[in-house]
C-alpha cells in the first residue's frame, strides 16, 4: 500500500545550514553565495536532531550553502553522534582545512566533497576558478591520513563536464577514493538561470546513462558508484528487482529558514510539510505528507504516459519528485523518461530480441 511509508519514519535528515557560501556555483539550487544571509538556529536544530533520534532516524547530513560557514558546524555533528545519527556533510571542500578534515575523521563523519571534473578546467568554470586546486588540496589531506574510507565524491553532470564522469572514476581509484555519488542537477535556483547552459539534454542523459551502466557492470569495480535517483531504474535493469514505480525516498528537508519538506528535490508549496516550530512528527505523521505519498505513488494505470510503455517494469516512471519539479504533475515522468526509452530500446535490441 501506498500509505505503509508513513509507519517507518524517514532514515534520513537533509539539513541545509545556511544559504551562505564561499562560491557562487553556476548550478546551484539553492542559489547559495557569499551574501547569503538565512541561518539556522543551532539550538533549535539540536532540539529537532533530538525529535529525529526519537523517531527511528539514522542519518543526517548537513549542507548549505557552504555548512562549514556555519559557526556551530562541530557542535552539530558532534550532537548528531551523540544521539546515534551517522553524520555527514556536503562541502565544496575549499574550506575543508586540516583541522577540519582531522576532526570530521575524528568524528567518524562522512565527508560528502563536490568534484565536478578530473581536470581543473571544467571544475573551476562550474564552481569558480582557483577551486579545483583547493579541493585536490584537501583530498591529499585525507590521504596523508589514510581517511578516504570517510569520502564520498560528488558529481553533477552537466554539459560542461559529462565527458569528465570516466576520467574522474579513474582518479578516484587510483588515489584510493572508493566511492562517487552521481546528483544530476536540477532546474531551481542558479541552476534554472543557466539551464541552456549547464543542464543535459536527452542526448546527454542519454551518455550519462550509457557511462552509468558500463561502470554498475564492472564485476570487480574499484570505485563504488550510487547513481542517486537513477538507483531504482539500474537496480530493476541489472539485479532484477521487482517491477512498479520509484518511491519518494525516505528523507526529510530542512531549509535555512526552517521550513520542512518532504523529498530534497522540490521547493515547491505542494511538498512543504510545515517548519520547524511544529515538529519533525508533526509533519511526517500529517495528513499532508499521507496525500501526497498517495499521490506520488507510482503504477502504470496511474500514468498516463507510461501506461502503454513496453519499458515500463524497468523504467518504472522515475522519480516522482523530480518529475513534478519539471512538469508540476505527479503523474508525469521524470527528465529521463526519451533518454531511458532510447536507452532501454538499445540495451534489449543488444542483449534479446526485446524487451522480456
Amino acid at each position: 500500500m501506498a500509505t505503509s511509508i508513513l509507519t517507518i519514519p524517514p532514515d534520513h535528515l537533509y539539513v541545509e545550514l545556511t544559504d551562505r557560501c564561499n562560491l557562487r556555483c553556476r548550478h546551484c539550487y539553492l542559489g547559495a553565495g557569499p551574501r547569503g544571509e538565512r541561518q539556522l538556529d543551532s539550538s533549535r536544530l539540536s532540539k529537532a536532531l533530538e525529535e529525529f533520534a526519537s523517531m527511528g532516524g539514522q542519518s543526517v547530513t548537513f549542507s548549505g550553502g557552504e555548512p562549514l560557514i556555519h559557526p556551530d558546524w562541530r557542535d552539530l555533528i558532534a550532537a548528531a553522534s551523540r544521539l546515534g545519527l551517522a553524520p555527514g556533510i556536503v562541502t565544496n571542500g575549499v574550506l575543508l582545512s586540516d583541522r577540519a578534515i582531522g576532526y570530521l575523521l575524528e568524528s567518524r563523519a562522512t565527508i560528502n566533497i563536490s568534484l565536478d571534473a578530473a581536470q581543473a578546467a571544467a571544475h573551476d568554470f562550474i564552481r569558480g576558478s582557483g577551486s579545483f586546486a583547493k579541493v585536490r588540496a584537501a583530498m591529499r589531506t585525507v590521504q596523508a591520513s589514510a581517511g578516504q574510507q570517510q569520502v564520498t565524491v560528488c558529481f553533477t553532470p552537466m554539459k560542461p563536464n559529462l565527458h569528465e564522469l570516466a576520467p574522474l572514476v579513474s582518479l578516484l581509484a587510483a588515489e584510493g577514493f572508493p566511492r562517487l555519488y552521481i546528483s544530476p542537477p536540477e532546474a531551481r535556483g542558479r541552476g534554472e538561470e543557466h539551464a541552456a547552459q549547464l543542464m543535459l539534454d536527452d542526448e546527454g542523459r542519454y551518455s550519462l546513462l550509457l557511462q552509468l551502466a558500463l561502470l554498475l557492470s564492472d564485476p570487480q569495480p574499484a570505485v563504488s558508484v550510487d547513481t542517486g535517483h537513477l538507483k531504482y531504474f539500474f537496480g530493476r535493469l541489472l539485479d532484477r528487482w521487482g517491477g512498479g514505480g520509484d518511491p519518494i525516498e525516505g528523507t526529510l528537508r530542512i531549509t535555512p529558514n526552517a521550513e520542512v519538506f518532504l523529498t530534497a528535490y522540490v521547493d515547491h508549496p505542494t511538498f512543504r510539510l510545515g517548519t520547524l516550530s511544529a515538529g519533525l512528527a508533526a509533519c511526517w505523521y500529517s495528513p499532508r505528507t499521507r496525500d501526497l505519498v498517495e499521490a506520488a505513488w507510482r503504477d502504470d494505470s496511474t500514468m498516463p504516459r507510461c501506461r502503454d510503455c513496453a519499458y515500463w517494469i524497468v523504467c518504472g516512471g522515475g522519480s516522482p519528485a523530480r518529475g513534478f519539479a519539471r512538469t508540476a504533475s505527479l503523474v508525469e515522468p521524470d527528465e529521463f523518461c526519451q533518454a531511458k526509452f532510447r536507452f532501454l530500446d538499445h540495451w534489449f535490441r543488444a542483449n534479446t530480441d526485446g524487451p522480456q
